[in-house]
């Protein structure tokens, strides 16, 4: 984290930083890449082009009959909590060693109720619910012989600095762009 903070600070930045460009000069912002593919019925795959080695994750729906999928990975939408609790438990680690704090252990349990009637569309009435998560919880647990006082100024500090979860709490404005055949299609966002 010092490093990044350098960087950002003294707009030094290293040549691993890969950041969003604002008239030519390096900005605050990194650019964090997946590109998802449909690969076979159910199964999906995601790469990460600026990563600095090959990644894959792969994921699938649950076995009829509720989805179409082989259940033989785990569903986007558990992919997608396992991004926020990963996010805060490396946050955690991060905020941990700057603060000097020593930290056992850290898990973090996130559960999001999804509102199937959205995603269904049961009354047949162009999808009336909103798809999505109604609520996420978020269950910590940590284990350390720090004072409680320390504690909470940790995860305070997590609950602030977090990316994933800031994302999800406060939202994010949002682009599509489509191509189809090669060529760019116009459309506007619903």
């Amino acid at each position: 984290m010092d490093k990044w903070r350098k960087a950002i600070e003294t707009g030094n930045y290293p040549k691993e930083f890969l950041t969003v460009t604002k008239n030519g000069k390096p900005g605050d912002l990194w650019p964090i890449v997946a590109v998802a593919r449909k690969i076979d019925e159910g199964i999906e795959e995601a790469t990460f082009p600026l990563a600095p080695k090959k990644f894959v994750i792969r994921s699938d729906e649950v076995a009829e009959p509720v989805y179409y999928g082989k259940g033989t990975a785990p569903q986007p939408l558990e992919i997608f909590l396992a991004g926020i609790g990963m996010c805060m438990t490396s946050i955690y680690g991060e905020g941990a060693a700057d603060l000097g704090l020593s930290i056992d252990s850290v898990e973090v349990r996130v559960q999001g109720d999804c509102d199937l009637r959205g995603l269904l569309d049961f009354h047949k009435k162009g999808y009336e619910n909103r798809p999505g998560f109604a609520k996420i919880t978020y269950a910590v647990k940590i284990q350390s012989k720090e004072p409680k006082t320390k504690i909470m100024e940790l995860i305070r500090r997590v609950e602030r600095a977090c990316p994933a979860h800031n994302t999800v709490a406060h939202g994010a404005p949002y682009e599509f762009h489509y191509t189809v055949n090669g060529k760019p299609l116009q459309t506007v966002n619903a």
